[in-house]
């Protein structure tokens, strides 16, 4: 049903809180209304419905529902309209440092992809498989029901952040064609590091809901080269040790940089890829990461075939 048919909508229209009774005893109104209908059904006597402003519009609301018809009455309702300014202002704070934080990431991101003009679409397409893969570890049960609804969602978003440390980089090292010395190898493996104290700087700064909104982005920048076996660095972790989130962009990134062709390399063919992939399952990859990215080859397919540099080469 369209939000625009109910109460709720008219709230945000003007600006007004509503608060409705929901039983037999007051005629139909929840017949008329397909939310409060629902919400009836749910079991709920009576709902208030909230606007939610800053200081110029209503940018939202907020619904509250009891299974006393009488809770929002007298008293009650003329307290819920006082709290509801609080409400409101502490919701709004909020939406406004995610934003504010997104917008960093995304900048973050796009600074790091022009560092090397080479990469294309590289950010574009491996964002995109995490996403796809993680959608897919949450239909499998493996991540925590407080996270599932927008775990997918996260790790879409931050993904690009595997390698921001990398602004961190000389030029001279970064944008090397040939083979790396054991001191600049030494070096690039400082990056992951590096992109995690940057997003710990600004989550600093955006205080508690900066560190809970960019907890994924500093997992997936530190950990992102860790292997399961423990071989990866920096710090060696084992296995489940090895934050989902980092285990995702970790397939979704090798895939992509293998598919895709770089001054230094070829595009290798998807079979080529996928049979590295398996090879490499339980020492380098998770086996369940594996698994979920099988499942998915499809939709991942398409994505590349939409943002790809150039055709892929096929089998």
């Amino acid at each position: 049903w369209p939000l625009a048919d109910t109460l709720l909508s008219e709230a945000c229209r003007t600006g007004h809180s509503v608060f409705a009774v929901l039983r037999n005893g007051d005629g139909d109104l929840p017949h008329r209304d397909p939310l409060l209908h629902e919400l009836a059904g749910l079991g709920l006597a009576s709902v208030a419905l909230l606007p939610i402003r800053d200081d110029q519009q209503v940018i939202g609301g907020l619904l509250l529902g009891s299974s006393r018809s009488e809770a929002f009455a007298g008293w009650r309702e003329r307290w819920l309209q006082n709290v509801g300014h609080l409400i409101a202002a502490a919701f709004y704070r909020s939406v406004h440092i995610e934003h504010l934080g997104l917008s960093m990431v995304r900048g973050l991101a796009e600074l790091a992809e022009k560092r090397d003009p080479t990469t294309g679409r590289h950010l574009e397409r491996m964002q995109r498989y995490a996403g796809i893969i993680a959608q897919e570890m949450v239909r499998r049960g493996a991540v925590d029901a407080r996270q599932a609804p927008r775990y997918a969602e996260q790790i879409e978003t931050f993904a690009p952040l595997h390698d921001i440390g990398k602004v961190g980089i000389t030029d001279r090292i970064l944008l090397k064609q040939g083979p790396l010395t054991v001191d600049e190898r030494a070096e690039m493996r400082r990056h992951p590091v590096i992109g995690a104290q940057v997003l710990l700087a600004v989550a600093e700064r955006l205080g508690i809901e900066g560190e809970r909104l960019l907890a994924h982005g500093m997992d997936i920048a530190l950990y992102h080269h860790e292997r399961f076996d423990g071989g990866g660095y920096p710090d060696g972790l084992v296995g489940k040790a090895i934050p989902l989130s980092a285990r995702i962009v970790a397939v979704a990134d090798v895939f992509d940089a293998l598919t895709s062709e770089r001054p230094y390399k070829p595009a290798w063919s998807e079979a080529d890829a996928l049979a590295y992939l398996h090879a490499e399952t339980g020492s380098f990859f998770d086996p369940d990461v594996i698994d979920a990215f099988g499942a998915v080859l499809d939709p991942i397919r398409e994505v590349r075939q939409r943002l790809g540099d150039r055709p892929p080469t096929e089998n």
